[in-house]
């Protein structure tokens, strides 16, 4: 993030929430743009939908990158394809799912910004989402249909050997009978790729 007028930040360095069953990517907020808007990236799988909802204090505007997204606004069905943009004014009832058959990524600009309404509601509510670190992973491939198939293990690693991350869920929690302080975590996944779907039927996400 550079200092004085100009700010920036990418995917990468962003904080991230696991929020309605999504990653939300916080592209910009309070503390970076002076009130004046909230920026969001956010990955959907075609399982995806919002709740059908109401913004009192906020505006939005949604920039699909890529996929479909279906929108019903105040009653009426608006679908939008990737290039495509729609804004919604506060007081408009609203949601959207996922249409495509694909994953779809969107930018969701939020006006004023700040830790109102939605923003609001993912800071307080979303879990943050933080890089597990590992060398590689483990996948079991199922060898017959039989109700106790054999299953063939594959051990899954980068070409160069270097460490990467899993997104995942981190979390901490007292036991109910004594004072001690658990840490917790769980890896999040997608639809496995087009090589590992040879293998399984999901895939951890990367972060």
């Amino acid at each position: 993030m550079l200092s004085g007028t100009i700010q920036t930040t990418t995917l990468a360095d962003a904080p991230a929430f696991w929020f309605l069953n999504a990653v939300h990517l916080l592209l910009a907020r309070i503390e970076s743009e002076g009130g004046s808007y909230s920026l969001v990236h956010l990955t959907i799988s075609p399982e995806f939908s919002t709740p059908y909802h109401v913004h009192h204090t906020e505006d939005e505007a949604l920039y699909v990158l890529a996929a479909e997204l279906t929108f019903i606004c105040d009653g009426r069905k608006i679908i939008r394809a990737a290039g495509s943009y729609i804004f919604l004014l506060r007081g408009v009832p609203h949601g959207f799912r996922c249409t495509g058959g694909e994953d779809s990524r969107v930018l969701i600009h939020v006006m004023p910004g700040g830790a109102v309404g939605v923003i609001g509601m993912m800071l307080e509510m979303g879990i943050p989402v933080r890089g597990i670190p590992a060398d590689g992973f483990y996948e079991w491939k199922k060898l017959d249909d039989s109700p106790k198939h054999a299953k063939q293990p594959y051990a899954i690693s980068l070409k160069s050997a270097q460490p990467f991350a899993f997104a995942g869920l981190w979390d901490a929690w007292k036991e109910p009978n004594s004072d001690n302080w658990l840490q917790s975590f769980s890896i999040i996944t997608t639809e496995a790729n087009a090589i590992t779907k040879r293998i399984c039927h999901i895939d951890p996400v990367y972060a």
